[in-house]
């Protein structure tokens, strides 16, 4: 039985973020949301979903101006 892999392990922690992100955001709880979110971002940033359900939650909570910074890490 092997072990894990680092990247493995990273996917995990990552996928298990975004799903708090998802049912704290479900739950309309958008600043515990986009917190999630940015846990997950720090550990794949280059997953458009996450940066597109952060920026969601921040126009959820009428956070405009940091929405607009996020789009440009997307593109």
């Amino acid at each position: 039985m092997t072990e894990p892999s680092v990247s493995d392990t990273y996917q995990a922690t990552t996928d298990r973020f975004k799903a708090e992100g998802d049912s704290f955001f479900v739950q309309k709880q958008f600043k515990k949301a986009y917190s999630k979110y940015s846990e997950a971002i720090k550990l794949d940033g280059s997953n458009a979903i996450l940066y597109a359900n952060r920026a969601a939650s921040a126009l959820s909570m009428k956070e405009y101006v940091p929405v607009s910074t996020m789009y440009v890490h997307v593109l």
